[in-house]
């Protein structure tokens, strides 16, 4: 997996001329979205709002407060 990785990134990096971030944020398909995440036995709801630097999901919850989430199941919220 990783040395596949590594040639996607390359390629990315080459064509683009973008960082992994840039090329990953480009392909973010929950960018924007609503959605909740199952975290460690709670849920949390929120807009995704891309990847941090340490590879950890931004999600801005509705007071505003933006969460950083390693892992977790992630569920797209629709009809809201």
């Amino acid at each position: 997996l990783l040395p596949r990785l590594r040639e996607a990134w390359l390629e990315a990096r080459a064509s683009t001329g973008s960082s992994l971030p840039e090329a990953w944020s480009a392909c973010d398909a929950l960018a924007g979205r609503r959605v909740a995440v199952d975290c460690a036995g709670r849920r949390i709801e929120g807009r995704a709002a891309g990847v941090d630097p340490d590879g950890r999901l931004r999600l801005v919850r509705p007071d505003g407060d933006i969460a950083h989430l390693w892992s977790g199941d992630v569920s797209v919220l629709t009809g809201q």
